[in-house]
């Protein structure tokens, strides 16, 4: 038990992007969501911890910080907001999840 319980699952999912095509997408960890807001300053830079969610959960095209910023900039909001909707969806974060899984 102990193994399975310290394996990673991960899951794993393809969003469509219209005009740019099929990104794909994981489920961010525990420890990530934990540290995505980790030394942003008291005033919680949301572009920041946005940026290190998507550097995090982006599998294919992998994205740096500075990509993930680029296309914050380049982008509609619903384009990226798609994209962390799903993410959200994967990783157990959407409004009902516990419930669904009482």
């Amino acid at each position: 038990m102990k193994e399975k319980l310290i394996s990673p699952r991960i899951a794993e999912d393809d969003v469509e992007i219209n005009g740019v095509g099929t990104v794909r997408v994981r489920a961010v960890s525990r420890h990530s969501l934990l540290t995505a807001g980790k030394g942003v300053n008291e005033d919680r830079d949301p572009a920041l911890v946005e940026r290190r969610m998507l550097v995090a959960a982006l599998v294919d095209p992998p994205l740096t910080m500075a990509e993930a910023e680029q296309w914050q900039k380049n982008a509609s909001a619903g384009e990226v907001g798609t994209v962390l909707q799903r993410v959200r969806e994967l990783s157990g974060l959407t409004e009902g999840a516990a419930k669904s899984s009482l």
